[in-house]
């Protein structure tokens, strides 16, 4: 239920800022740690541009479980994150913190 009430707040948001910017459009990034979340994010922020980056979502911390295009997952991920205008995480994370922090 939190996620969810997250995620409508964020589409909220993003109707704003895509108002405010027009007609330039609005892309979101989806960078999740497990594949539950980044189908809810999917299900409630269609109206927006979506881009993920392929590959399984994994935790960073099991990063020594993965498969090698696992972690080239995470890399990519942390680095789009990183480039990303706006950076918006649902919860305190050192993954976003590190991305906020490259960029």
């Amino acid at each position: 239920p939190r996620l969810n009430t997250f995620l409508e707040l964020l589409e909220e948001m993003l109707a704003e800022l895509a108002y405010k910017v027009q007609p330039r459009r609005v892309v979101v990034f989806i960078a999740a740690d497990t594949e539950i979340v980044a189908q809810h994010a999917r299900a409630i922020l269609k109206a927006y541009e979506l881009m993920e980056n392929t590959g399984t979502s994994i935790h960073i911390t099991h990063a020594h479980k993965a498969k090698p295009g696992d972690v080239i997952k995470i890399m990519a991920d942390w680095y789009l994150l990183a480039l990303s205008e706006i950076l918006i995480s649902p919860t305190q994370s050192s993954f976003s913190d590190t991305a906020h922090m490259m960029g």
